[in-house]
């Protein structure tokens, strides 16, 4: 089974390569979270993705971890793989 804190760190889907970079975990045995790579570009930064991911079509379907003043929590990212567009 796969889980928030063992899902693979590199996928190869209909010709796009997706791959999890500087992973760490939100808390001790929390999830892991880190950078996004499709085909060899890091998408931002700034942005903090989770796993598992799905696909479906030309979607890229994971967790985004969002940290704010008052909140710190995942919302659901949904990204095209054709232009890289969250």
């Amino acid at each position: 089974m796969i889980f928030p804190i063992n899902f693979p760190e590199k996928y190869d889907y209909k010709g796009h390569n997706i791959l999890y970079d500087n992973l760490s975990e939100v808390s001790q045995g929390g999830p892991e979270v880190g950078n996004l790579i499709i085909d060899d570009k890091l998408l931002d930064t700034k942005l903090i993705f989770g796993g598992p991911l799905l696909f479906y079509d030309n979607l890229l379907i994971l967790p985004i971890y969002k940290r704010s003043f008052l909140k710190v929590g995942f919302r659901i990212c949904i990204i095209n793989l054709n232009n890289k567009e969250i």
